[in-house]
């Protein structure tokens, strides 16, 4: 069926952006985020999809997050998150002075 061929393409080009949102330094906008959850929406309210959707899974897929639940969730990936690349920074300072150091002739430090 097409339609679900299309909620499957949208669901692709989503996780691609948790993806992005998880490993990339360009991270996605709020309104590409926005604009990728409205094509869903709309392919979700598709009438071909009428005999499999029923406006309580439609009610479902058009509700938000839990806020309370996911707010510690989200806590702990920003800090994960900061405490990552505080750590790449700190890394490639290092190397950057064991480099500086090798050009020097200097043992590099333990």
């Amino acid at each position: 069926m097409v339609a679900v061929g299309e909620l499957n393409e949208l669901l692709n080009e989503g996780e691609r952006l948790v993806s992005r949102f998880q490993l990339d330094s360009v991270k996605p906008t709020f309104s590409e985020v926005e604009e990728w959850r409205q094509k869903a929406h709309a392919r979700a309210r598709q009438n071909v999809l009428v005999n499999f959707v029923g406006p309580k899974d439609l009610a479902k897929f058009d509700t938000a997050w839990d806020e309370a639940e996911n707010l510690v969730g989200l806590a702990v990936l920003k800090h994960l998150c900061g405490a990552v690349d505080r750590l790449k920074k700190l890394i490639a300072k290092i190397e950057g002075e064991e480099l500086t150091n090798e050009k020097k002739g200097s043992s590099s430090r333990p």
